[in-house]
This record gives structure tokens, C-alpha cells and sequence, in this order.
């Protein structure tokens, strides 16, 4: 389930966002009552925690509240916040799906990890955690084993028979280079909760890239599958789930599963107007629409529609065209480019090359939610049996010498 009331705490301020894209998925027509209602509780919330300074900043997918708090208060507000959207839920009777629990057949064992110090070390910030987050990527390429992240600046690995690496080597984000120096070797203790979730981050990365090896589509924590349930005209009704790793103290590993669909364009962008002209003109509509790219299957949001053509040099590009860029794809070099954004990352891409994902709400100026509704209902009631069916193709997941079995018997739970 998406969460509509997200948190960020950076320097004392807090930063309360209401992510109106899911907002409007969730709620349809009544979004702008729900709004003003989550908004009125929300500054409430904020207050009787001690909050300073209340400001509201409204974007085109987003309502922001930023205040001064106490770092200690964070966590009464975050459960507060929580308890408040599912209230929400509750009352309007939003019970969207039933997610199925299937836990490991064996407990977890203490494994051997080496840990890793990043040098220089990146900042303690939101960019800070997405170089160390990058970097763990990176090196689960290239490296024989799967690396995670502990903290900021600390990454490490399940030590492996029959691969060693050294104690120190460069590894470049971009064009910046970064040092791993080793810190030391340790048994994982899965009683305390960074060894918990760093060995979460090794095992969802596992379950992805043995989703990839089945053939599906992975879009971080959303897996499509299957075939089409609905196709009209050029709409595509993807079925898809979303999967989360919980592991408890014990060290019992729970693979949870709910059920998702994905409404997905078949034309690019490009095509979805008669002509160049046409985008450009109603380039402001495009504006924080969810598209996919062909190029890597990864979601984004359109950031801008830029006046500068693929034909055009960008210094971004190391003065390359998009064409250029792109020279393995049929591009129109008089196609307009577009800034697209993933995770606060930001990237140059041609229209042709991306595809509208749409939402709910977005459907019935289609003519078409109903019957994309009904099929989605008509879906859900297999979603039982779809489920077991998954994690019988996903067990057992090869994680660095470790096999991870999983009970194909769920527990069911109704979410709201």
C-alpha cells in the first residue's frame, strides 16, 4: 500500500508530505475533502508535539508542512501520522487488498559479514544516503557477492567461500571517486535492528534479481507478471505485486506479498499527440506524470519539457545529442527532450522512448474505469492462489551461498 502522509526530518525540521498522485489514486473524487481534512489534523498533530514555525509549501504532486521539532518527538509524530491516514482508510471503507505472508521454512543464522568504511564520507543528508544506497548497487554488479548498506557510509557483504576482496579499492559514482576501507569482520546478531535491516537490504536485492532471472519486470519493490487483464485502444492493465521482507529478532524471515496493477500507456509520449507542435503546446499537462522508459523499464516523473531538440548538444551529456545518446533507438531529432526524475535523481530523455503510466482517476476521462475496475476486482479474487504460485517459482532465493526457502502456505491479512 502506498502511503499517502510521508516524513523527513533534516537539521530539526520536519517535513510532513502529502503525496496528492496517491492521494488521487486512493480517494478519486473525493481527494480535495480528504485533503482538507488530513491537513487540518495534520498541523494539529504537529503542534501538540511541540512543533515551530508551521509552513506550507504546495507543489504540482505534492502539499508540504515544514516545522521545527524536537528530533526526540519524531517518533510520537510518525506514529501519529500513521494512525491518522488509516483512520482515514477506515472510515471511508478503503479496504484495498489482502496481503499474503509466506515465512521462511529454517531461521536466519549469525552469518560472517565483512563491513566497509566509504572515504571521503558522503554527507548526512538525504544525497548522503543515496550515494551509500548507490554505491551498494553498484558494487552488487560488479562484485561476485551482494553488498548492502549499514548507515551512512558503511556498506558490507556475507562473507563467501572462494571470494576474496581486498581491504581497500576505489569504487566512482559518476565522475566521483570514493575509497572502501574495511573495517572489520562480525557475525550478524539479528537481535538488533541495524543488523536486521541491513540484512534485509542483501535479501530484497536477492529477491530481485531472482524475479529479473524468472522474467519479470522489476520496478524496486513492484514486480509485473503475466499478461495484460485489460487492454483497450492503446491502455494496458498490467497485473503486478508488491513485495516487503520483514525479519524478526528471532531471525524468521517473512516474505510479504500485495497485489498491484499497473495502467500503462502502449504508445510513447510522442505518439500520444498528433504532432511535435501539439506536445510542446501541452507540454504543462505532462508535467509530474509517472511514465516508464523502454530503455531500462524503470518508472519516473516528468520534471520539464525542455525548448532544446534531441538533435541539440547538452552539456550533460558531455556535449552529445539525445540522438546520439540514444543511437541504438529510432529517435526524431526535432522531438522535444525531457527531464525526468527517479529518487531525486535527474536525467535527460526523449518522449519516444517513454511510456504514460496512469491512474485511476486519470482512466475516466477515458471512458474506460469502469471496466478497468472490474477487471482488477475479477483478478483479485485469484489473488490466493496467484501468490502461491509466485513464491513457488521464487523459492528457493540463492543469496551468496545462502538458500532461503519459503513456505508456500500463507497467512492472509486484510490491509486497509
Amino acid at each position: 500500500m502506498t502511503r499517502i502522509i510521508k516524513m523527513f526530518l533534516e537539521d530539526n525540521v520536519l517535513s510532513v508530505l502529502i503525496d496528492l498522485v496517491a492521494l488521487d489514486e486512493t480517494f478519486g473524487e473525493r481527494s480535495r475533502e480528504v485533503l482538507d481534512k488530513i491537513m487540518s489534523r495534520v498541523e494539529a498533530i504537529l503542534l501538540a508535539h511541540g512543533g515551530r514555525n508551521l509552513q506550507t509549501e504546495e507543489g504540482l504532486t505534492y502539499v508540504k508542512v515544514k516545522c521545527k521539532i524536537n528530533p526526540r518527538s519524531y517518533g510520537y509524530v510518525e506514529r501519529s501520522l500513521i494512525s491518522l491516514e488509516d483512520e482515514v482508510r477506515r472510515k471511508l471503507g478503503l479496504v484495498e487488498h489482502l496481503v499474503a505472508v509466506f515465512r521462511s521454512t529454517s531461521k536466519l543464522s549469525p552469518y560472517l559479514t565483512s563491513f566497509y568504511e566509504v572515504s571521503p564520507m558522503p554527507p548526512r543528508s538525504p544525497e548522503g544516503y543515496r550515494v551509500t544506497s548507490r554505491i551498494a548497487r553498484i558494487l552488487s554488479r560488479e562484485r561476485r557477492v551482494i553488498w548492502g548498506e549499514y548507515g551512512l557510509g558503511v556498506l558490507g557483504y556475507l562473507v563467501k567461500p572462494g571470494v576474496s576482496i581486498e581491504d581497500s579499492f576505489k569504487v566512482y559514482v559518476g565522475d566521483r571517486e570514493y575509497t572502501l576501507n574495511k573495517l572489520r569482520d562480525r557475525r550478524l546478531n539479528f537481535n538488533l535492528r541495524g543488523d536486521r535491516e541491513f540484512f534485509k537490504k542483501i535479501v530484497d536485492r536477492g529477491i530481485r534479481r531472482k524475479f529479473r532471472e524468472l522474467g519479470f519486470r522489476v520496478r524496486g519493490y513492484v514486480v509485473v507478471y503475466g499478461q495484460p487483464i485489460y487492454s483497450y485502444e492503446y491502455v494496458d492493465v498490467w497485473p503486478a505485486c508488491e513485495f516487503q521482507t520483514i525479519i524478526d529478532s528471532d531471525g524468521t524471515l517473512s516474505l510479504a506479498l500485495s497485489p498491484r496493477h499497473i495502467i500503462e500507456s502502449m504508445r510513447s509520449v510522442m505518439e500520444d499527440y498528433e504532432s511535435l507542435e501539439e506536445l510542446v503546446k501541452r507540454r504543462r499537462e505532462l508535467v509530474g506524470c509517472s511514465v516508464r522508459s523502454t530503455v531500462d523499464g524503470q518508472v519516473y516523473r516528468i520534471v520539464s519539457v525542455l525548448d532544446k531538440k534531441a538533435r541539440d548538444s547538452f552539456e550533460e551529456l558531455n556535449g552529445s545529442s539525445l540522438c546520439e545518446f540514444y543511437r541504438d533507438y529510432n529517435i526524431d531529432p526535432m522531438e522535444p527532450a525531457i527531464i525526468i526524475e527517479r529518487y531525486g535523481f535527474r536525467l535527460l530523455h526523449a518522449p519516444s522512448l517513454l511510456r504514460r503510466i496512469y491512474s485511476p482517476a486519470e482512466l475516466a476521462s477515458l471512458g474506460v474505469a469502469r471496466e478497468v475496475m472490474r477487471a482488477i476486482k475479477l483478478n483479485l479474487l485469484r489473488w490466493s492462489d496467484t501468490s502461491r504460485n509466485i513464491v513457488r517459482m521464487l523459492s528457493p532465493i540463492e543469496i551468496d551461498g545462502i538458500e532461503i526457502r519459503f513456505s508456500d502456505q500463507p497467512e492472509v491479512l486484510e490491509v486497509a
